[in-house]
């Protein structure tokens, strides 16, 4: 009985390796695919990616109240992600991965107000640009099936080391700005952890549905199919047997 069970845990691992590789492949794949979109999918050219408008409220204790607006959002240097983690099991189908962009290149028009703290009135709109260093990105899903594919659950969390970052005309007052430019570098990673829990819903919401807009027409032949290649099912049906 042990032997046999050491011969099961070996071929599992086996089969993990090889679908970890093909997970990676796909990854690889879209990154190459990111700078063109894919229409067939309806995707959009990701790089360099572009928003159109994003609000974001802050009424925290510890931060202040700060309303912040951009607009023309571009974020450069998306493709340049390097995989840490990349694992696939056919039982869901569940999908896990982790990544890190080294350098995100940031640019749009800002318009901020509100107090920093309970000292600092901010305020100042106009073109900004910035550098977020070590951004993280961590992604769990389960696929479900209801007359198409969908994300039976999906989470996602995010990370960064550092960022800096240029306002212009932020507090009409040049050396002021250049102040709290330096101000913002020190508190953005301290801020991203307060305000995570607030944003975060929203962001998964944005992105889960934008996915499965894509996603409804495939079946779940059509997604094993993608992510093991042609013709391998087989070989990795005894993981679908509990």
């Amino acid at each position: 009985m042990l032997v046999i069970l050491i011969e099961r845990r070996t071929v599992d691992s086996a089969a993990s390796k090889g679908l970890e590789f093909k997970l990676r492949r796909v990854l690889e794949k879209f990154r190459a695919r990111m700078p063109y979109g894919i229409p067939e999918l309806d995707i959009p050219p990701l790089e360099p990616l572009h928003l159109d408008h994003i609000d974001i409220e802050i009424d925290n204790p510890d931060i202040g109240n700060v309303s912040l607006i951009i607009d023309d959002l571009n974020l450069h240097n998306l493709s340049t992600f390097v995989i840490n983690k990349a694992k696939l099991s056919l039982i869901g189908p569940t999908i896990t991965a982790n990544v890190t962009i080294p350098r995100i290149h940031v640019e749009g028009f800002y318009n901020i107000s509100g107090m920093l703290g309970k000292m600092v009135a901010l305020n100042g709109s106009g073109p900004f640009q910035a550098n977020v260093y070590d951004f993280q990105l961590y992604v769990n899903t389960m696929l479900g099936f209801s007359r198409g594919v969908y994300l039976k659950t999906f989470d996602i969390d995010f990370s960064l080391k550092s960022m800096d970052v240029a306002l212009e005309n932020f507090m009409n007052d040049e050396e002021l700005s250049s102040v709290m430019s330096k101000v913002f570098q020190e508190l953005t990673p301290k801020v991203v952890d307060v305000i995570k829990p607030d944003v975060l819903p929203g962001i998964r919401s944005y992105i889960g549905n934008r996915i499965n807009e894509t996603i409804h027409d495939l079946t779940i032949r059509d997604v094993i199919s993608v992510l093991v290649g042609h013709n391998e099912i087989r070989e990795f049906a005894d993981l679908l047997v509990p």
